[in-house]
């Protein structure tokens, strides 16, 4: 099943989501999970390299998800992966974050009773904006609104006018214009992604440029796997020198030191 999955290309994966929770079930069934997981607890017992790298991939597995969230719109994906990267606001001293985030969670938690109407609409996938058909491109309000500012703040926008009241009231009275006649022309031009339906990332030229990093690093992974050693010394990846004790225990107390200080705020 695995193999059938591997083997149909990657611009086809989407498409087939039976045969992948299919394949996900009988590896379940063979019981390579809970063999993995006394793998997993053997080498973080064996190995700090090991738990490091791990805890790592567990932050890139949330950061992932958090954009997931962004681009799909998944509201409760957008809440649970924002609320596990709060340890790490605290933890890193962003304390803008630490201080608004939690706030802004426990806010938007509070709307299925507060407001149902509008978690609904956030349930649809209403709390981010979708500016073309293709699948995977939806983005946060903020980032919408930075667009726009980035398609004003050009010569022939607001650069240059904006210590000029009569100039600016002019412009905008006149750039709802101006930006329909825009669309207008790329229509006509046929230069917009009105009717794609894949993904920039899912393009052959995309696909392979990937494939040949991959490639790369696995190469460097084989030839400089340092997560093969053993003990409780923290390497760089890179000079393979040793880290002074304190800074090991400072790195790998990071997270939990985070969690701390999240928990003693929501308590």
């Amino acid at each position: 099943m695995c193999s059938e999955l591997l083997d149909d290309g990657v611009d086809n994966q989407f498409s087939h989501t039976d045969k992948f929770h299919s394949a996900m079930q009988a590896l379940l069934k063979s019981g390579v999970s809970s063999d993995f997981q006394t793998l997993l607890m053997h080498k973080k017992d064996a190995s700090c390299m090991f738990r490091f790298f791990w805890s790592y991939i567990e932050l890139l597995q949330t950061l992932i998800n958090f954009i997931r969230a962004s681009r799909q719109g998944l509201w409760l994906l957008h809440l649970s992966s924002l609320e596990k990267l709060c340890s790490l606001f605290f933890s890193q001293n962003r304390l803008k974050y630490a201080q608004y985030v939690p706030d802004y969670i426990a806010k938007m938690q509070e709307l299925e009773k507060t407001a149902p109407s509008v978690w609904h609409e956030f349930m649809q996938g209403n709390f981010c904006v979708k500016k073309s058909c293709v699948p995977f491109t939806s983005i946060g309000v903020d980032h919408a609104i930075e667009h726009v500012n980035r398609f004003i703040k050009v010569m022939g926008g607001i650069r240059g006018i904006t210590q000029k009241p009569g100039a600016l009231t002019s412009f905008f009275l006149t750039a709802p214009e101006l930006a329909r006649l825009s669309k207008e022309a790329e229509d006509l031009a046929v230069v917009t992604e009105e009717g794609r339906n894949k993904h920039h990332d899912l393009t052959l030229a995309a696909v392979h440029r990937q494939e040949q990093r991959i490639s790369k690093l696995k190469i460097y992974m084989r030839d400089n796997n340092t997560l093969q050693l053993d003990g409780d010394n923290l390497q760089n990846f890179v000079t393979k020198c040793i880290l002074p004790t304190d800074t090991t225990a400072d790195i790998m107390n990071t997270f939990s030191a985070g969690e701390e200080a999240f928990a003693k705020i929501c308590n």
